[in-house]
């Protein structure tokens, strides 16, 4: 097991304000570069207070886009210990995976390139993190509502309004037809990776994603595209 921790990781500590939070963030502290890495508290009744000069915020997510942290130690009581898990894994991957597509759509010149970026950019992504969509795929199925699925709600919502707010200026532009439904597109976008996704779990081989994965939003674009020259939206990235 490779271990991705330096001196320079910055860490959060859900469950800060518990006795063993405390203790346990307190001694860290006290060794080696110990006060550089711990940046971050999370308590939700306790947002915007500090202890041993460190901030405090309502949620894993908050905690990491104000201060960069990449790993959080967890110490609450047993029944909240999966929720907290899920909460620190929910929002790693989606800090990740909306900014790999940002990243991704930032480069192109069209707002099609852009999807065709974004889309390429979740692919990879999924080919990078297999254990990702097994472990989403495996909470989602659970029929009682749980923390997960709220958090896997919010990202799928987040992930949603980021692609209807890019057809919606492709359409603007006329790149887009003006008949389209943003709402169905931006669906189809997404359930067409899940569809890849699912094939190649059932395959075996996370990696034929990438194979598939040109010629499934080459069919999306034709659905989508004002443009009847496909080659001519490739030129353009």
């Amino acid at each position: 097991m490779s271990i991705f921790i330096n001196k320079d990781t910055k860490v959060i500590t859900q469950g800060i304000t518990g006795k063993t939070g405390q203790f346990h963030t307190e001694k860290c502290q006290e060794y080696a570069n110990g006060k550089n890495c711990f940046v971050a508290g999370v308590n939700p009744k306790k947002a915007g207070e500090s202890i041993f000069n460190i901030p405090i915020y309502a949620s894993v997510k908050e905690a990491a886009s104000n201060t960069g942290a990449t790993v959080s130690v967890i110490y609450v009581p047993p029944a909240g210990a999966a929720d907290a898990i899920w909460e620190a894994v929910m929002a790693w991957v989606a800090e990740r995976l909306m900014s790999k597509m940002e990243a991704a759509a930032a480069g192109s010149t069209t707002h099609l390139a852009a999807l065709e970026a974004m889309f390429m950019s979740h692919v990879d992504f999924v080919i990078e993190h297999p254990g990702v969509p097994r472990m989403m795929f495996g909470e989602m199925q659970r029929a009682e509502p749980t923390a997960a699925k709220r958090m896997a709600q919010t990202l799928m919502q987040r992930y949603g309004e980021m692609l209807c707010q890019r057809l919606k200026q492709g359409q603007d532009e006329g790149e887009i037809a003006v008949d389209i439904n943003v709402q169905a597109a931006a669906t189809l976008f997404i359930g067409s990776i899940q569809g890849l996704v699912m094939q190649s779990m059932l395959s075996g081989d996370i990696s034929k994603i990438r194979q598939a994965a040109p010629g499934v939003f080459a069919i999306y674009l034709r659905g989508i595209s004002c443009i009847t020259n496909i080659a001519s939206i490739k030129g353009a990235r």
